[in-house]
């Protein structure tokens, strides 16, 4: 793009080819690309409209599509980009910068530091080796953070929850009475209760006698009762009997009404068809006189285009063709007019069927009606409730009730009753308050044993957070001992250069960075531009170490760097520098 020369002026000079030409020797073999670029002009109006490319390989033309893939086949080009062209790593961020390191040199994975310090196989579980929800060493050093200090928004961790137990043991402990009191208020109560119970167990001894005779009338009154209800029992399930036929009987005259309905409505239907037959047989009649009567045309025997008359024998045919379908007409009516009058006939005998099944119909329906009248009547006969004036076990009850009634004093027996309610309302209210103040000495016992639970708390919490710390610096141990691992694995291969991999915080932890250092001092800082060329050239040659390849490499700016401090590589490196001389040429080291 953009390489077209141009005049002194700074225009483009057009219409001649722009020619790039490369001799390669691939694995021994020389190998010539090239690739031509030419101006499109429009036919019609001379308009430039772009530029287009075409490749050759060792002379022969190739599709883009097929120079590509000749060329991946010899070396992939991303692997040709970071080993031709430092500057392809270090334009890269510093996690990308990490992630090509560590795909390139295997480095130490957390159950390599395990393995190699088994100091460190307590916070395995933390780390979940082995399984497929693995975690990296920064979010377990998170998880346990939050172990202790909580999530926020409520939740404080271990040691907000080691802070609040104080404050609720406070709270508690404001609940907390003195007892003996209260047990000495429960006893006077109880005493009070037991000289209320015993008073109405005297009003209860004399008031049993009230309360058999009482009871005698209550059983009395309660045979009274079954006889009535098996009276009335009785009177039910008869009643229920004819309900039960009525109900019969009337789905049966239901039936028999639909029945009738439908035979009419087909009768109608009927003699409705019979009226239509017969208008379709006089028609037919009619038809039929009108096809009798009808004649031949003779002025059909003329031809209506020349006048003339046909010939003799086709007259005859004519005429002959005529008759045949007057004739065939007439016994089509006839026959048409055959079948109308058996259809009528047959409805004539349908409905005489029918009207014959109809009169049987009513006939079922009035004895059904009959019967049904009956079972009305007898319902309408029964009793309408128990007459027990006849029974003699009935009225002898009634009497032994009156009797053992009039015994009864129901003054004196009223008078005790009420004694005893309110004895017994008294008892339920010392009850009462002997029940809250035994609950309350629970409640005051409960919290003791609260503040006791609280306490204990304390402790396991406290035990938590000194576990929870415990895992925290041997996390952070682990992290440390994995970074100084990581860091000399990557830095043993290389020469010149040295990463940071990790860089320490003020709090103790690490971030993951990929600073790349020369004798201490940043690439991306003050490192003058010669140390920059030979740390480009150290990279260079690592990647083409760890690749299997060799492939040249231009040095830029070589004149930067004094020659003694140029390495030799095994690779082809092609340094371009200013020379004293008027004419400027590239030499190639070998």
């Amino acid at each position: 793009k953009d390489i077209r020369p141009h005049d002194k002026d700074g225009n483009n000079i057009d219409y001649i080819d722009i020619v790039g030409t490369l001799v390669l020797d691939i694995d021994g073999r020389e190998v010539e690309i090239q690739k031509v670029q030419k101006q499109k002009w429009k036919k019609k109006d001379g308009f430039f409209d772009g530029n287009f490319n075409t490749l050759y390989l060792n002379g022969n033309e190739k599709s883009e599509k097929d120079f590509k893939a000749y060329l991946e086949e010899v070396i992939p080009e991303e692997t040709f980009m970071f080993c031709s062209n430092a500057q392809n790593f270090i334009r890269l961020d510093a996690n990308k910068r990490r992630e090509k390191l560590f795909s390139l040199i295997p480095t130490y994975t957390s159950e390599d530091v395990i393995q190699k310090f088994k100091e460190f196989e307590p916070i395995r579980a933390y780390l979940r080796l082995g399984t497929p929800e693995e975690i990296n060493i920064d979010d377990a050093i998170v998880a346990v953070k939050r172990k202790l200090n909580g999530k926020g928004r409520g939740d404080k961790g271990l040691v907000g929850e080691l802070d609040s137990i104080p404050i609720r043991i406070d709270e508690i402990s404001k609940q907390i009475e003195d007892t003996e009191e209260i047990e000495k208020k429960i006893a006077e109560l109880q005493e009070h209760a037991k000289a209320f119970h015993d008073q109405a167990q005297e009003l209860d001894n004399i008031s049993s006698r009230f309360d058999s005779v009482s009871k005698s009338i209550s059983e009395l009154k309660q045979k009274q009762f079954n006889i009535k209800q098996k009276k009335k029992d009785e009177l039910n399930a008869r009643l229920s009997v004819i309900k039960l036929s009525i109900r019969e009987l009337e789905d049966v005259k239901t039936d028999l009404q639909s029945k009738i309905n439908s035979s009419n409505k087909e009768v109608t239907n009927l003699e409705s068809n019979i009226a239509y037959k017969e208008g379709v047989k006089k028609g037919l009649g009619k038809q039929w006189i009108v096809e009798r009567n009808k004649v031949f045309d003779d002025s059909e025997l003329v031809c209506k285009y020349c006048g003339q008359e046909f010939p003799i024998e086709k007259q005859e045919e004519m005429r002959e063709r005529f008759e045949i379908g007057r004739a065939e007409t007439m016994k089509q009516i006839e026959a048409e007019g055959n079948q109308t009058t058996k259809d009528i006939a047959y409805c004539k005998s349908k409905i005489t069927e029918i009207q014959t099944e109809i009169i049987e119909l009513e006939n079922q329906l009035n004895e059904n009606q009959k019967v049904l009248d009956e079972k009305y009547q007898l319902m309408n006969e029964l009793p309408k409730d128990i007459d027990l004036s006849g029974d003699e076990e009935y009225q002898s009850l009634s009497k032994q009730i009156e009797e053992k009634t009039q015994f009864l004093n129901l003054e004196q027996g009223n008078e005790i009753s009420s004694q005893k309610i309110q004895l017994r309302q008294r008892f339920n209210e010392i009850t009462s308050q002997v029940a809250e103040l035994k609950q309350k000495v629970e409640t005051i016992n409960s919290v003791k044993q609260r503040v006791t639970e609280l306490e204990q708390e304390r402790k396991e919490v406290a035990q938590k957070i000194a576990d929870a710390e415990r895992e925290l610096d041997l996390l952070k141990s682990f992290n440390k001992k994995k970074v100084e691992l990581i860091t000399k694995k990557i830095n043993q291969e290389f020469k010149v250069v040295q990463f940071r991999m990790f860089e320490p915080q003020v709090n103790g932890d690490y971030k993951e960075t990929c600073q790349m250092l020369v004798n201490g001092t940043s690439y991306d800082g003050k490192l003058n531009t010669g140390d920059k060329l030979l740390a480009e050239l150290d990279l260079v040659a690592t990647f083409q170490r760890i690749n299997g390849v060799n492939v040249p490499v231009f040095l830029d700016n070589a004149g930067e760097v004094d020659p003694d401090r140029i390495p030799k590589t095994d690779f082809q490196l092609i340094l371009l520098q200013r020379d004293n001389v008027e004419q400027l040429m590239v030499e190639i080291q070998e």
